[in-house]
């Protein structure tokens, strides 16, 4: 299951992968029942809102289920109820907006013997915004029902690094300044982050006031993460010893950063196709690329879903040659999730 066409993981119009393909639920009567069980199986919470197909657009895909019925305490929605194939006229995609991001705030207060208790909810939300993958790019916080920018002013890699823990990606490698993601719009809604680095959010971290500044888009700061870190089950192992002497063995790889980037100086969806791995760019080989390859690659640049191939396509590469063989499936969201041959192998 994902949610896409949202603001995050946790809020989007509802897709299911089936039969190799990524397709659509269909139902006139969904509600929040349904909703909250989708929302606990991809870790969100619960669920807040239930939309029709009008709050994240009409999907595309093939229609994999229609008519789901939830009681709300199914641990996955295919314990849900299903109507038999056929019986169902169910004409809308089904989105909804779960609790994920959401900073519950309380507020008491004294008043001689009685206490006044008023709860209020503020949607936050972050995310990396550029091309070559979600853990690097330009950093961008939803507040107040707008996404916005934040300012490089003061901006170091103790903020940086705390981005970066909160989205899953790692350690921070690099605090960017001066637009290098390019330029935002909306609001600024950060300036001044003063944060030590442990915070687990970065609106945790000491800061003046959401939306005051005194910054243009020019500035807005960005971060380059390491990647995602992932527990294996391979050695070598680290063997841990608690504090209640027990052992415990893990296996920690921190999936290495890589990035994805068209060269041209005149186009930015058209180019040579080079991957940065192993802490250098290079080219990727177009042997047997077939044209659900190149969507992959226009989608993860930004630059739609679909494009042609061009051997002659400026001058050659000077780096190694990272990619050959690569064969997508069209489901996969960066490059590197394609099969491909192993990383610096090639036949070109």
């Amino acid at each position: 299951l994902r949610l896409s066409n949202g603001g995050s993981h946790c809020d989007g119009r509802l897709e299911v992968f089936y039969n190799r393909t990524w397709g659509r639920e269909l139902d006139d009567s969904w509600d929040l029942n349904d909703a909250d069980v989708v929302c606990r199986q991809l870790d969100c919470g619960s669920a807040l809102q239930a939309y029709n197909s009008s709050q994240y657009s009409h999907g595309a895909g093939p229609v994999w289920l229609t008519g789901v019925e939830c009681l709300g305490n199914e641990s996955a929605l295919h314990h849900c109820n299903r109507p038999p194939t056929g019986q169902s006229d169910a004409s809308d995609d089904v989105g909804f907006l779960c609790s994920g991001w959401f900073l519950s705030v309380t507020l008491l207060l004294q008043m001689g013997q009685t206490t006044t208790v008023c709860p209020g909810l503020r949607h936050l939300k972050l995310r990396l915004v550029g091309r070559g993958g979600h853990c690097s790019g330009r950093v961008e916080v939803y507040y107040n029902g707008s996404w916005g920018t934040v300012c490089d002013d003061q901006w170091d890699f103790s903020d940086a690094e705390v981005v970066c823990k909160q989205l899953g990606c790692g350690h921070a490698i690099t605090a960017t300044t001066v637009a290098a993601f390019g330029e935002g719009r909306g609001p600024v809604w950060l300036d001044d982050m003063q944060c030590r680095g442990n915070e687990s959010l970065l609106w945790e971290c000491p800061l003046v006031e959401w939306g005051r500044h005194n910054c243009k888009h020019r500035e807005d700061a960005g971060v380059v993460c390491s990647g995602k870190l992932r527990i294996t089950t391979a050695c070598p192992c680290i063997l841990i010893k608690n504090i209640f002497g027990l052992k415990h063995i893990f296996s920690f790889a921190f999936t290495e950063f890589k990035e994805l980037k068209l060269v041209s100086d005149r186009h930015d969806c058209a180019g040579r196709v080079e991957v940065f791995y192993n802490g250098t760019w290079g080219s990727v080989c177009s042997n047997n690329m077939r044209v659900v390859t190149i969507g992959v690659i226009c989608q993860q640049m930004g630059c739609g879903n679909t494009g042609t191939l061009d051997k002659k396509f400026g001058e050659e590469g000077s780096g190694p040659k990272w990619l050959d063989n690569i064969n997508c499936f069209g489901y996969e969201s960066v490059l590197w999730q394609c099969p491909s041959l192993p990383w610096g192998q090639n036949k070109c």
